[in-house]
């Protein structure tokens, strides 16, 4: 009756959890620029530019013949401003600034073209096109945004299919689109290959089908957690509702390994004989269930233990959707290892899986060798391989120490980045449309110059714009950016040796430019503090690889020794502090951190899980040998990536002490099993070649999703599973044959 009313809560509140997990696409959000620590220097100020100049998330767009003599240039700009409304600030075109050096620069159109060149104008040619920044509010609906260009194009006479659209807005929607739909599209597969995986494995279809439909229900209270926590899905936390629910398959395959177990010490030849009494078959079914749940809570709970600590290791980090990653995830891990022991052991009764292992059906005229026909299944296979751990364990424990070592010098050389070749694959269509506008337009990637001046003297204005001249044309010459944006761009010519009247007139119209280029963000002041910040936007290509830390200390370099004469500044009575900052330089810092606090989580999960080993066995000695072995995951697979200079992200390198987490489960699982390592093999071997079979190969399907984090992640965690698997099964029996004498 209790399974009866537990299978039917289940049933019953399946739908509810399902529905309550669906989450709208505006949830879907990836906010980079909030990903670090919040409290750190660079983030600080990178928050105080943003205060001085507005959001720097530009949208551009362009299109086949689009250049200075285009009508449709002119008409695009003018819809933007009146249909976007406020959604889009400071709208500009290559028209506009060039009408504008000609008519208040008074420029030739020559130096106009000259000026504009690699900044909003083609390199070689006239090319150009339309852009705006997102205003504050537009940054919560990208994608109404984008609509309503799409619009405004196909009413201006232009295709939006051949149009190309780049800048860090668009890049941002474009990432919230493709981390939601493309590994979207792979849930399904992934459900599919881990249902077929089980039913290959426990060659029952009901069975095969509880299991997973347990691993949906868990993977979707891991979304009603987000969704109630009121949390915004990204990149990052994307893959933990699968994950979930792949380690809630997994956990009730460890599970059937308990059962079978007892079963054997249970299922006798005098208990088969009631199988004529359907409740006395029930109730060696239930008794079956309630042993195999005693023998499993144990094992099972240190299991769901050591998964926890390797994600709350993650609440170590700076960077919000990593933390909640470590926290959903262990919230959802508990939930789901409940869920499997409330829910499982009543659908094994049910279906009175206990009777249906034995090969044949015996009656009560038939005597069957119950334990000896349980105890025969695949036992060839596993004692071979119980036997090569034990007469090779010492080559195979010198050659996983050397692996261990080789791969350990590999794991600083693990390259970080999230410029955008980081997260789409080449050909990618967000790629293609940003190499077109470059060669279109100029170089997008910039790197933001403040000059902060105190105390300025109005008399200097006109210095300081030839400075900023100056200056652009020494950071072009000596360092890898290729071209400036400031105020200078716009400021008119100045007489070479002026008179005072014309030094006085000049000074008059860089005041005039100063309220324009506060307009455009690349000035600002404020008199009551009798300070004023100059911007110099610095240029470079996103195709290409730039180290922005290494360049952005070179620019700041240059520009203090720039305005520094005989250890004195050029402007008496002024003071000058230079700083670099910017999304792509706040990314760099990002990334930078993110490694950082990789080797800080992992070393602090490890010391956590050894001590919760070392309860748990006892015995100092096996704790060691328990965790030798689980090194493999991060150190062999991240080693690798390094020494193939692989460049990782995010998401990719938190696999390392998620990994970790699960990988110890397996280990657990072995080392509690009592008897000889044979034993063991036949027992819990099966189970961890299935596990990590359907986790491995499941989760690596998100390898052809198209979306680079979450492909990287499902690599890693996929390729850390099988190394763990790899250490578990030969590198920890061969560890125990040496070290403890733990033979066949």
């Amino acid at each position: 009756m209790v399974e009866r009313i537990l299978l039917a809560v289940f049933a019953l509140t399946f739908p509810l959890v399902a529905y309550v997990s669906t989450l709208p696409p505006e949830r879907f959000r990836n906010e980079i620029t909030e990903w670090g620590d919040q409290k750190s220097a660079a983030y600080t100020q990178f928050v105080d530019y943003r205060k001085r100049f507005g959001t720097n998330e530009l949208v551009v767009v362009t299109w086949p013949r689009c250049n200075l003599d285009d009508d449709r240039v002119d008409e695009v700009t003018r819809k933007i401003e009146s249909r976007l409304g406020g959604l889009a600030e400071r709208v500009f075109s290559g028209q506009r600034l060039f009408r504008q050096l000609q008519d208040r620069a008074k420029l030739s159109e020559p130096e106009a073209l000259k000026r504009l060149r690699n900044v909003f104008l083609a390199p070689a040619g006239e090319g150009t096109g339309v852009g705006f920044y997102l205003s504050p509010s537009a940054r919560n609906n990208r994608g109404e945004v984008v609509q309503r260009l799409n619009d405004i194009l196909k009413n201006s006479g232009v295709d939006p299919q051949t149009a190309a659209f780049a800048g860090l807005g668009h890049n941002l929607y474009s990432l919230d689109r493709a981390g939601l739909e493309s590994p979207f599209r792979m849930v399904p597969q992934i459900m599919l290959l881990a249902f077929l995986l089980t039913l290959w494995f426990v060659r029952n279809f009901w069975l095969a089908f509880f299991i997973n439909a347990l691993g949906t229900y868990c993977g979707c209270f891991a979304f009603n957690i987000i969704h109630l926590a009121d949390v915004d899905m990204n990149a990052i936390i994307w893959p933990l509702p699968t994950l979930t629910m792949l380690l809630s398959v997994s956990a009730s395959l460890h599970f059937l390994s308990y059962y079978r177990k007892a079963t054997e010490s249970l299922l006798t030849v005098e208990t088969c004989n009631l199988k004529v009494n359907r409740e006395a078959r029930r109730k060696i079914c239930r008794d079956i269930a309630r042993q195999a749940r005693r023998d499993a809570t144990w094992p099972i709970l240190c299991c769901s233990v050591t998964t926890g600590i390797g994600l709350l290791s993650l609440l170590l980090s700076s960077s919000q959707p990593v933390r909640q990653f470590g926290q959903f995830g262990a919230l959802s891990i508990a939930a789901a290892t409940g869920f499997m022991l409330l829910f499982f052991p009543p659908f094994l009764t049910s279906i009175e899986y206990a009777l249906k292992q034995l090969a044949v059906k015996p009656s009560p005229e038939e005597a069957v060798d119950i334990g000896g026909q349980l105890e025969g299944e695949h036992l060839d296979g596993w004692s071979r391989l119980a036997a090569l751990t034990d007469n090779f364990r010492w080559p195979i424990v010198v050659s996983g120490v050397l692996a261990l070592l080789v791969c350990t010098l590999g794991v600083p050389q693990v390259k970080t980045g999230s410029h955008l070749q980081n997260f789409f694959p080449d050909g990618h269509e967000v790629l293609s449309d940003a190499s077109q506008v470059e060669k279109h337009l100029g170089p997008l990637g910039s790197i933001e110059l403040l000059l902060h001046f105190t105390d300025p003297d109005r008399q200097n204005n006109r210095l300081k714009v030839q400075g900023l001249s100056a200056l652009c044309g020494q950071i072009i010459k000596q360092t890898d950016i290729e071209s400036c944006l400031s105020a200078a761009t716009f400021a008119p010519k100045f007489k070479r040796k002026p008179t005072p009247l014309q030094k006085a007139a000049e000074n008059n119209r860089v005041g005039i430019l100063k309220q324009e280029m506060f307009d455009a963000g690349l000035f600002c002041s404020n008199v009551e503090k009798s300070e004023e910040t100059w911007r110099v936007s610095c240029r470079y290509g996103l195709s290409g690889s730039l180290d922005v830390r290494a360049v952005s200390d070179e620019i700041e370099s240059l520009a203090s020794e720039f305005f520094v004469r005989d250890g004195r500044l050029v402007f008496p009575g002024e003071e000058l502090s230079v700083s670099t900052t910017g999304e792509f330089v706040l990314f760099d810092h990002v990334d930078r951190q993110f490694f950082r606090e990789l080797l800080m989580t992992y070393a602090v999960a490890f010391l956590a899980i050894t001590i919760v080993v070392l309860l748990v066995l006892r015995n100092t000695r096996m704790a060691f040998i328990a965790l030798l072995p689980n090194l493999f995951p991060a150190v062999i697979v991240l080693g690798m990536a390094g020494f193939l200079s692989k460049s990782l992200d995010v998401a990719s390198l938190m696999t390392a002490s998620v990994a970790l987490g699960i990988a110890v489960d397996d280990t657990l699982h072995f080392l509690l099993w009592n008897g000889p390592i044979e034993q063991r093999m036949r027992y819990c071997g099966k189970a961890m070649l299935q596990t990590s079979m359907i986790l491995g190969a499941s989760i690596v399907l998100y390898a052809f999703c198209g979306f680079l984090p979450t492909v990287r992640f499902g690599i890693l965690l996929s390729g850390m599973m099988f190394a763990a698997l790899v250490g578990d099964l030969l590198f920890l029996p061969a560890l125990m044959a040496c070290f403890c004498g733990q033979k066949k």
